[in-house]
């Protein structure tokens, strides 16, 4: 299928502006209710939860929050603002 000469309408235009804030207040919501502790728990629940949570937001990062203002806002300095993340599994890009 060819998409050359699509021209997103009005209304597939507000739909996506809606996502994307949507998509915004989702992750600066998580990020403010992130349990930056979780490494030093003794619960491994808690440590794989943090783990799973903390690897989610860094694979939204560069779409939601591309220069990573938003991030080092609210994480601790020891969670800087990825670099290029890629997620487990795939190499970073060079």
């Amino acid at each position: 299928m060819h998409f050359s000469n699509y021209t997103p309408s009005d209304a597939d235009l507000a739909e996506l502006a809606a996502y994307s804030a949507g998509l915004l207040q989702a992750y600066r919501e998580a990020l403010a209710s992130m349990d930056w502790g979780f490494e030093q728990s003794d619960d491994g629940e808690t440590r794989r939860r943090g783990a799973r949570t903390l690897e989610a937001l860094r694979g939204l990062q560069p779409t939601v929050d591309p220069d990573g203002a938003i991030w080092r806002a609210v994480a601790p300095a020891v969670f800087s603002a990825p670099e290029p993340y890629a997620p487990r599994g795939q190499k970073e890009p060079r």
